[in-house]
């Protein structure tokens, strides 16, 4: 989730400066305002209210400026009242500029951001279509509006509908840049993952997109290490047991399928996860099913994993170095992020990854589904032995 926010916060602050950079005669006093109030949009909207002319060729340039200074600054009140006056400024245009546009989008942003219901709050896409429709503005726009809305959907949790919203967009901007699109597809590939969609899934639907430029080098920059683990030997794992019994091998487990939990006691979203891994070993350790936990505990918090994994009923072995991200037990496995699974079938060849999401009840889908499947797999190969 922390990716999805800081692409879309990004993307917000980027259409913000698009308009607040003006492109008439006013042009270097707006300018100048901007860069000397920098990180301050309140007083960047009082300074431009007491530079603007009385020039009515200048009077739409310094209310979109003040407008999406308010915007930026949050303030409702006075970001409605701007861009309204911006709308009356802009009612005879033939085409609406792009600070124009991209002010009503974020405004409308706003408005999200401050509406107690989300769902009650007008289309900005319908908005920006009639536009469209109308010669004022370009599919661009309408794209963007597209993916605010896929903002919105994702807000109220419908992921399903956040996707049908970036696929819009996609198709809007196809004759446009590669450059332009690849965003989106990161977007729409955040969304997948949010709404719990397995790792072949998301693979498949970007496989069908393959003609598409834009997918390769999206797919490249938010593809994790670990996911290119699937289909290859099990990274060596072997470290001495917390509890002192030993060594613990992965590789020696090869003739049984593992799940491999990365963990740590300080980390909060693994309470969550906890109860799925015990489940799971209740429910195939009569197949054979074999877990290895590997802590990411630093030296402080060492002598905390025995009773945390007496207090959670974890009751298989675990591994720890002591060194948390310092160490080396996670970084053959691309583990970004705790916590993780990845199973390795009996042959013990990576099978699945990444399969926790922000969601338990994702995770839990996913965990169950990769399960399936292994055990499945499992099961075919002792028929094809013993028919």
């Amino acid at each position: 989730m922390n990716r999805y926010c800081y692409i879309v916060l990004v993307s917000a602050f980027v259409a913000l400066r698009t308009f607040l950079v003006a492109a008439e005669p006013a042009q270097d006093k707006i300018n100048e305002l901007q860069a000397r109030y920098i990180g301050d949009p309140v007083a960047y909207a009082e300074a431009c209210l007491k530079a603007s002319t009385a020039q009515p060729e200048e009077d739409l340039l310094w209310t979109t400026a003040i407008a999406g200074a308010w915007v930026l600054a949050g303030d409702a009140t006075q970001a409605d009242l701007y861009v309204n006056k911006v709308r009356m400024l802009t009612t005879d245009q033939k085409v609406l500029t792009d600070e124009v546009l991209s002010l009503r989008i974020a405004y409308w942003r706003l408005q999200v951001d401050v509406s107690e219901d989300l769902s009650q709050q007008a289309s900005i896409f319908a908005d920006i279509e009639q536009e469209q429709q109308a010669g004022r503005c370009s599919s661009d726009f309408l794209a963007r509006a597209a993916v605010a809305e896929a903002d919105r959907s994702l807000r109220l949790e419908d992921f399903a509908q956040a996707l049908v919203w970036y696929d819009k967009a996609l198709l809007l901007m196809q004759e446009l840049s590669v450059r332009s699109r690849q965003p989106i597809y990161g977007l729409r590939l955040l969304a997948m993952e949010a709404s719990g969609q397995t790792n072949e899934t998301i693979q498949e639907w970007f496989a069908e997109k393959s003609t598409d430029p834009a997918v390769k080098e999206i797919v490249s920059f938010l593809s994790t290490e670990a996911q290119s683990l699937v289909g290859q030997v099990v990274p060596a794992l072997s470290a001495m047991r917390v509890d002192g019994k030993g060594l613990c091998d992965v590789r020696a487990l090869k003739g049984a399928p593992v799940l491999v939990y990365f963990f740590a006691t300080w980390a909060p979203s693994c309470v969550h996860i906890n109860p799925l891994i015990t489940t799971s070993q209740m429910r195939y350790a009569g197949q054979g099913l074999q877990i290895i936990g590997v802590s990411l505990d630093h030296k402080e918090s060492m002598a905390q994993i025995g009773p945390y994994l007496q207090a959670h009923g974890l009751t298989f072995p675990v591994v720890a170095d002591g060194a948390g991200w310092q160490g080396g037990l996670h970084k053959p496995f691309g583990i970004e992020a705790i916590p993780q699974i990845i199973l390795v079938d009996a042959k013990g060849v990576v099978q699945a990854t990444d399969i926790v999401t922000m969601k338990p009840e994702h995770t839990k889908a996913r965990l169950q589904e990769a399960l399936t499947r292994l055990f499945q797999k499992h099961q075919d190969k002792k028929e094809q032995v013993f028919p």
